[in-house]
């Protein structure tokens, strides 16, 4: 390493780099701009669940302004059919539209009271590939989801190409709608798979609206479906889709470091680099000079002994 060899060989210029880089530094860090206030926009999720009477004006009228805001609002609502709140006020800017008549299963269901009543507790393994229901999408019928009594959310048609609208959780196909509540299909009734659930994106806005808020209840939350359709919609309206795998269809979001993460990459680039560069040609000079002595030192053990001295001649003869 030419580097390591001119540093070793010019120590005084090595240190002059050093402190260089050193001074540099300091300068610089100096000069970081902080920010004692930063303007953050922390992601933030209205949740609305099971409202039991219509919301006022004002109310629907705030939530659509949050839902408007530049940054894009996130919001998950969760209604009831008993209660009979719609929501239009909010939902029709969403493109979507609930309806609250109960749906029934006679085929698919979980038994609860062993009942006819029991055709309510409708369980569906049925998604879509929407980045909401991802995990869900991926265990399939090993994951089923259960809603206690479920309505049904439709897409309004003719809606704007900007607002997307995606059908995430769908009821098993036999499911029908049970208008006059006797828990049996009757001749004026339909089997379909009618949508649990809608997704809504328009830019950064995202909304989440689920056609039964006992699907996040006690009874039903302990439920493997149920519990992983809660994380896999917080993640997908808080932005974090890395959670449950790489999505094509959403933007990627820029890469931003901290005050912290800059000052330890100061600190690293201006003392550790130089600092492992002299400790690798250190140790490298402390080898070359380990092997050199060796050498030297074989090769006086191999070398031959020195022979006697000559006598000068007549030195040894005696007088005569």
């Amino acid at each position: 390493m030419w580097f390591t060899r001119v540093s070793i060989g010019n120590p005084v210029l090595a240190t002059m780099v050093m402190l260089a880089f050193v001074v540099l530094g300091l300068f610089s860090y100096q000069r970081l701009s902080v920010d004692q206030f930063p303007n953050v926009d922390f992601p933030t999720v209205v949740v609305v669940m099971g409202p039991q009477r219509p919301f006022l004006a004002d109310e629907s009228a705030a939530i659509n302004r949050f839902m408007a805001r530049p940054g894009g609002g996130r919001l998950l609502v969760a209604l009831d059919p008993e209660n009979h709140v719609t929501m239009k006020e909010v939902l029709d800017p969403l493109q979507l539209e609930y309806h609250d008549v109960m749906l029934a299963n006679d085929q698919a269901y979980v038994r609860h009271t062993h009942t006819d009543a029991d055709r309510t507790n409708l369980v569906t393994a049925t998604f879509s590939s929407h980045p909401s229901v991802t995990t869900l999408l991926r265990l399939g019928t090993r994951a089923p989801t259960i809603f206690l009594g479920s309505g049904w959310v439709d897409a309004k048609r003719g809606r704007p190409i900007e607002i997307q609208v995606d059908a995430p959780i769908k009821a098993h196909f036999a499911t029908f709608v049970d208008k006059n509540n006797n828990f049996q299909f009757d001749g004026d009734e339909q089997r379909r798979a009618w949508e649990i659930s809608g997704a809504v994106s328009k830019g950064l806005m995202r909304a989440f609206v689920v056609a039964d808020s006992d699907c996040f209840a006690d009874e039903a939350i302990s439920a493997p479906g149920n519990e992983l359709l809660t994380l896999d919609v917080m993640h997908w309206l808080m932005g974090d889709e890395a959670y449950q795998g790489l999505v094509s269809s959403e933007m990627d979001l820029p890469v931003t470091h901290t005050r912290k993460q800059d000052v330890a990459w100061f600190y690293s680039t201006i003392f550790l680099a130089p600092a492992m560069v002299l400790g690798l040609g250190w140790v490298t000079t402390k080898r070359r000079r380990k092997d050199k002595d060796k050498d030297r030192d074989d090769k006086d053990t191999d070398a031959p002994p020195p022979s006697p001295p000559r006598s000068a001649p007549g030195s040894d003869g005696g007088a005569s």
